[in-house]
Protein backbone atom coordinates (compact mmCIF):
# COMPACT_ATOMS: atom_id res chain seq x y z
CA UNK A 1 0.00 0.00 0.00
CA UNK A 2 1.42 3.37 -1.03
CA UNK A 3 1.09 6.18 1.48
CA UNK A 4 2.54 9.63 1.68
CA UNK A 5 0.10 10.77 4.37
CA UNK A 6 1.73 11.36 7.74
CA UNK A 7 1.27 8.41 10.10
CA UNK A 8 -1.41 6.75 7.96
CA UNK A 9 0.31 3.38 8.11
CA UNK A 10 2.32 3.86 11.33
CA UNK A 11 0.00 2.01 13.71
CA UNK A 12 -1.85 -0.08 11.16
CA UNK A 13 1.22 -1.84 9.77
CA UNK A 14 4.59 -0.49 10.93
CA UNK A 15 3.91 -0.84 14.66
CA UNK A 16 1.96 -4.07 14.23
CA UNK A 17 4.41 -6.16 12.19
CA UNK A 18 7.72 -6.04 14.02
CA UNK A 19 8.47 -9.69 14.75
CA UNK A 20 8.61 -12.46 12.15
CA UNK A 21 7.92 -15.04 14.86
CA UNK A 22 4.88 -13.31 16.33
CA UNK A 23 4.08 -10.96 19.18
CA UNK A 24 2.12 -11.57 22.36
CA UNK A 25 -0.88 -10.06 20.51
CA UNK A 26 -0.63 -12.74 17.82
CA UNK A 27 0.67 -10.40 15.12
CA UNK A 28 3.13 -12.32 13.01
CA UNK A 29 5.33 -10.77 10.37
CA UNK A 30 8.01 -8.17 9.96
CA UNK A 31 7.88 -5.22 7.61
CA UNK A 32 11.01 -4.93 5.55
CA UNK A 33 10.92 -1.24 4.83
CA UNK A 34 12.69 -0.12 1.67
CA UNK A 35 12.45 3.50 0.70
CA UNK A 36 11.18 4.27 -1.78
CA UNK A 37 11.20 0.73 -3.21
CA UNK A 38 13.12 -2.55 -3.50
CA UNK A 39 15.62 -0.85 -5.83
CA UNK A 40 17.10 0.62 -2.65
CA UNK A 41 18.20 -2.86 -1.61
CA UNK A 42 19.66 -3.61 -5.04
CA UNK A 43 21.54 -0.30 -5.01
CA UNK A 44 22.82 -0.99 -1.48
CA UNK A 45 24.46 -4.16 -2.77
CA UNK A 46 26.59 -2.27 -5.30
CA UNK A 47 26.85 1.40 -4.24
CA UNK A 48 28.34 3.31 -1.33
CA UNK A 49 26.39 5.90 0.66
CA UNK A 50 22.99 5.02 -0.79
CA UNK A 51 21.24 6.75 2.12
CA UNK A 52 22.61 10.06 0.82
CA UNK A 53 20.62 9.56 -2.38
CA UNK A 54 17.00 10.64 -2.57
CA UNK A 55 14.08 9.47 -4.62
CA UNK A 56 10.34 10.02 -4.49
CA UNK A 57 9.19 6.93 -6.36
CA UNK A 58 10.52 3.50 -7.16
CA UNK A 59 10.85 4.44 -10.82
CA UNK A 60 13.28 7.20 -9.80
CA UNK A 61 15.37 4.71 -7.83
CA UNK A 62 15.20 2.36 -10.82
CA UNK A 63 16.73 5.12 -12.98
CA UNK A 64 19.55 5.55 -10.45
CA UNK A 65 20.10 1.78 -10.57
CA UNK A 66 20.14 1.72 -14.38
CA UNK A 67 22.62 4.63 -14.48
CA UNK A 68 24.88 2.89 -11.95
CA UNK A 69 24.87 -0.38 -13.87
CA UNK A 70 24.93 1.11 -17.36
CA UNK A 71 26.61 4.55 -17.27
CA UNK A 72 26.66 4.67 -21.08
CA UNK A 73 22.95 3.99 -21.27
CA UNK A 74 20.83 0.93 -21.75
CA UNK A 75 18.40 0.31 -24.58
CA UNK A 76 15.99 -1.85 -22.62
CA UNK A 77 15.19 -0.98 -19.01
CA UNK A 78 12.37 -3.53 -18.86
CA UNK A 79 14.44 -6.36 -17.41
CA UNK A 80 16.75 -4.25 -15.22
CA UNK A 81 15.69 -6.18 -12.11
CA UNK A 82 16.55 -9.55 -13.62
CA UNK A 83 19.92 -8.32 -14.82
CA UNK A 84 20.63 -6.70 -11.45
CA UNK A 85 19.68 -9.80 -9.48
CA UNK A 86 21.80 -11.93 -11.81
CA UNK A 87 24.75 -9.60 -11.21
CA UNK A 88 24.29 -9.34 -7.43
CA UNK A 89 23.55 -13.00 -6.82
CA UNK A 90 26.22 -14.19 -9.18
CA UNK A 91 27.39 -17.78 -9.25
CA UNK A 92 30.71 -16.47 -7.94
CA UNK A 93 30.24 -17.11 -4.18
CA UNK A 94 32.82 -14.60 -2.94
CA UNK A 95 31.37 -11.81 -5.09
CA UNK A 96 27.82 -12.56 -3.96
CA UNK A 97 29.02 -12.65 -0.34
CA UNK A 98 30.75 -9.28 -0.72
CA UNK A 99 27.65 -7.68 -2.22
CA UNK A 100 25.33 -8.94 0.51
CA UNK A 101 27.75 -7.83 3.22
CA UNK A 102 27.92 -4.45 1.47
CA UNK A 103 24.11 -4.23 1.65
CA UNK A 104 24.20 -4.91 5.40
CA UNK A 105 26.86 -2.25 5.87
CA UNK A 106 24.79 0.21 3.81
CA UNK A 107 21.74 -0.61 5.93
CA UNK A 108 23.72 0.04 9.11
CA UNK A 109 25.10 3.30 7.66
CA UNK A 110 21.58 4.38 6.73
CA UNK A 111 20.31 3.60 10.21
CA UNK A 112 23.21 5.60 11.67
CA UNK A 113 22.30 8.56 9.45
CA UNK A 114 18.79 8.42 10.88
CA UNK A 115 20.25 8.30 14.41
CA UNK A 116 19.89 4.59 15.09
CA UNK A 117 23.21 3.25 16.36
CA UNK A 118 22.05 -0.18 17.52
CA UNK A 119 19.01 -2.37 16.98
CA UNK A 120 17.65 -5.59 18.38
CA UNK A 121 16.54 -8.17 15.81
CA UNK A 122 14.23 -9.67 18.43
CA UNK A 123 12.47 -6.35 19.05
CA UNK A 124 12.41 -4.13 15.98
CA UNK A 125 9.38 -1.99 16.82
CA UNK A 126 11.40 1.07 17.87
CA UNK A 127 13.78 0.75 14.91
CA UNK A 128 11.00 0.35 12.35
CA UNK A 129 9.02 3.25 13.81
CA UNK A 130 12.11 5.49 13.87
CA UNK A 131 12.87 4.69 10.22
CA UNK A 132 9.24 5.24 9.23
CA UNK A 133 9.00 8.54 11.14
CA UNK A 134 12.30 9.78 9.74
CA UNK A 135 11.28 8.99 6.17
CA UNK A 136 7.85 10.58 6.63
CA UNK A 137 9.51 13.71 8.00
CA UNK A 138 11.90 13.88 5.04
CA UNK A 139 9.04 13.37 2.62
CA UNK A 140 6.97 16.12 4.26
CA UNK A 141 9.93 18.53 4.15
CA UNK A 142 11.52 17.64 0.81
CA UNK A 143 8.95 15.59 -1.14
CA UNK A 144 11.42 12.71 -1.35
CA UNK A 145 12.79 9.74 0.60
CA UNK A 146 16.35 8.74 1.48
CA UNK A 147 17.31 5.45 -0.14
CA UNK A 148 17.45 2.84 2.61
CA UNK A 149 16.47 -0.80 2.73
CA UNK A 150 15.94 -3.05 5.73
CA UNK A 151 15.81 -6.24 3.65
CA UNK A 152 19.16 -7.12 5.22
CA UNK A 153 17.42 -7.53 8.56
CA UNK A 154 15.62 -10.57 7.17
CA UNK A 155 18.96 -12.03 6.08
CA UNK A 156 20.32 -11.49 9.59
CA UNK A 157 17.13 -12.75 11.26
CA UNK A 158 17.09 -15.94 9.18
CA UNK A 159 20.77 -16.62 9.75
CA UNK A 160 21.60 -16.32 6.06
CA UNK A 161 24.16 -13.77 7.20
CA UNK A 162 25.80 -14.28 10.57
CA UNK A 163 28.22 -12.25 12.67
CA UNK A 164 31.66 -13.72 13.23
CA UNK A 165 35.17 -12.76 14.20
CA UNK A 166 37.36 -11.94 11.21
CA UNK A 167 40.11 -14.26 12.52
CA UNK A 168 37.81 -17.18 13.26
CA UNK A 169 35.65 -17.34 10.20
CA UNK A 170 34.20 -20.81 10.20
CA UNK A 171 31.01 -20.07 8.32
CA UNK A 172 30.90 -18.51 4.89
CA UNK A 173 29.02 -19.16 1.71
CA UNK A 174 28.81 -22.86 1.15
CA UNK A 175 29.78 -23.44 -2.44
CA UNK A 176 26.94 -25.81 -3.21
CA UNK A 177 24.14 -24.21 -1.18
CA UNK A 178 25.21 -20.60 -0.55
CA UNK A 179 23.04 -20.58 2.54
CA UNK A 180 25.12 -18.56 5.00
CA UNK A 181 27.39 -15.57 4.73
CA UNK A 182 29.76 -14.46 7.46
CA UNK A 183 29.99 -10.81 8.47
CA UNK A 184 33.10 -9.52 10.22
CA UNK A 185 32.48 -8.70 13.91
CA UNK A 186 33.04 -4.97 13.38
CA UNK A 187 29.74 -4.84 11.50
CA UNK A 188 26.86 -3.85 13.77
CA UNK A 189 23.97 -6.26 13.79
Amino acid sequence: MLSYHKNELRGKYVKKYTDPYGTKDGNQGQLLLSYPAIESFLLSCIMDDTVKLSSKLGKDAKSILANELYPNGCKDNADIHIRTVDMIFTEQPKEAENRLIHAINEMDNGLSEIGIQTYDLDDLETTLLDVYDSQQEKYNEMDTFSLISLVGMALLELGVIIECDEENVTVGIKEETADQIAIPSDVKA
